[in-house]
């Protein structure tokens, strides 16, 4: 691989199409995970959010082997790091990455267990 192409990132992260709900304000923007580590998420959603904004989000994370049909709902505060506008043909959707700011051990721990799963 070429050293300039290495992945820089600190925590691995995993392709997903996960649930996801922002509470912005009082505002609920509905979207799906794109890719998760172990200290944020990025997704898309339809209405801008700025950056550095302080966020609630509930993320849905599936049981592991199917245990479950229902999903595990993990919630923490988040901290908008990147919100930036993508033009599309007929609309404008946002690209946004969330940083992990106050989230439990127990609900960090069921994210790191679902990215090893899925690595």
């Amino acid at each position: 691989m070429d050293e300039r192409r290495k992945e820089r990132r600190r925590y691995p992260r995993v392709k997903t199409n996960l649930a996801l709900e922002i509470d912005d304000r009082g505002s609920i923007i509905k979207s799906r995970v794109e890719n998760i580590s172990s200290s944020g998420v990025y997704c898309q959603t339809e209405k801008p959010i700025s950056a550095m904004s302080k966020v609630m989000v509930s993320l849905f994370l599936p049981y592991p082997d199917g245990q479950k049909v229902d999903f595990d709902q993990v919630k923490f505060q988040g901290v908008v790091a990147r919100s930036q506008p993508i033009i599309k043909r007929d609309s404008i959707i946002y690209s946004v990455a969330i940083y992990f700011s106050d989230i439990t051990k127990k609900d960090k721990n069921k994210i790191v267990n679902f990215i090893l799963r899925n690595l």
